[in-house]
């Protein structure tokens, strides 16, 4: 019955670890702790699989008990006696620690199945964690770049406000004047094509000319109706606070790069946890492979010891029953060659089941 419920845990087992999608199409539910999470938390405590990865307690020819007398009326100990019972209780501590192999290799078995699907539950919370800070990271790069094109318009639009700003100002009337009295007109670079914006080239309204006449002033343009010194100053506070504003802008668009980091920084981090996928992958299939053939070896190893403990038990039974009867006291004696003959036929089960627990133990300290 155990090797039908092995065989029946094992049929559970054989499915790919890791899918892209779940098997049942149901959708998985994570809670994720920000008290662990965060930079300050303590390191969690390391995993430590029971059995342990250490050599197995194995029994000792101390714990075996007493074989029973195979009359019970008749204990006395006799030489042939006490040479069958070293015997038997070497059958049996053989089998002793052939099931302490076998239980050993179910339990690693066992423990290194659910380290696996431990592993692969933290790599789905990884799958689900990625895949929500990857929304996030497209929602957050789609913003900073809607962001930096209204910004670029708008810095392009100050811009040509400040560069145009002192060009409409110095179009002023003494060069208007200079102009007029050489008969030539000027060309000041870039300021050339906005003189027809400047506000020396905007008339006032005659009645305007004629009052400030009548006052003792020339007024003959708008810039001859903007105080000058006051709008300059003006213009010098909002040039510094664009100059503000463009340094909080780089650092703004500084702290998106860094949060968001690049393609590829943001590939390789990928890369790294398909590449953890198929690491806990591999461990699975190692697993299933080795781990269910030694445990299925072992189990065959501690049948063949079980069985030659109670043949060799009918056989001591079998000797000392002779020894009573004065007829057959000598054919009691016949049971050491046939005991010997059945050591030597598992004589090599004990060390290969040693070695198959090496490689199990082995096995769990890579899981």
């Amino acid at each position: 019955s155990n090797k039908s419920s092995g065989d029946s845990s094992d049929q559970r087992q054989q499915y790919s670890i890791l899918g892209p999608t779940e098997r049942s199409g149901s959708k998985r539910l994570f809670l994720f702790s920000k008290r662990a999470l965060s930079e300050g938390a303590p390191e969690p405590p390391i995993c430590t699989l029971d059995p342990s990865p250490d050599p197995l307690t194995m029994p000792t020819l101390s714990d075996m008990p007493t074989p029973p007398p195979a009359v019970p009326s008749e204990s006395k100990a006799t030489p042939l006696r006490m040479a069958l019972e070293v015997y038997e209780r070497q059958f049996m501590l053989d089998m002793a620690k052939g099931r302490t192999y076998a239980d050993g290799a179910d339990l690693r078995l066992a423990a290194c199945r659910k380290c696996v699907s431990e592993q692969a539950v933290i790599a789905y919370a990884l799958r689900a964690a990625v895949s929500n800070l990857a929304d996030h990271r497209a929602g957050a790069s789609r913003e900073r770049s809607e962001f930096r094109s209204e910004f670029m318009d708008a810095e392009s639009s100050h811009y040509m406000l400040f560069k145009k700003f002192e060009a409409r100002l110095s179009w002023s009337g003494e060069s208007v004047e200079g102009e007029r009295e050489s008969g030539t007109q000027s060309t000041i670079g870039p300021t050339s094509g906005i003189k027809s914006d400047s506000l020396g080239n905007i008339p006032l309204h005659p009645s305007l000319v004629s009052a400030a006449r009548s006052a003792g002033r020339v007024m003959e343009s708008l810039l001859d109706a903007v105080p000058l010194e006051r709008e300059r100053a003006w213009a010098g506070k909002c040039q510094s606070a664009r100059e503000r504003l463009a340094t909080s802008f780089q650092e703004l668009d500084s702290a998106f790069a860094s949060a968001l980091g690049t393609s590829v920084s943001w590939n390789d981090e990928v890369q790294g946890d398909l590449n953890c996928e198929e690491a806990i992958k591999s461990l699975f299939a190692e697993v299933e492979e080795v781990g269910v053939r030694i445990r299925n070896a072992q189990a065959e190893r501690l049948a063949i010891l079980t069985s030659n403990h109670t043949k060799a038990t009918m056989i001591v039974s079998t000797a000392i029953k002779n020894e009573l009867d004065s007829e057959r006291s000598l054919a009691a004696n016949s049971a050491f060659p046939d005991l010997e003959v059945l050591a030597k036929s598992s004589s090599n089960i004990i060390p290969s089941m040693e070695s198959d627990d090496f490689i199990s133990a082995e096995l769990s300290k890579r899981v």
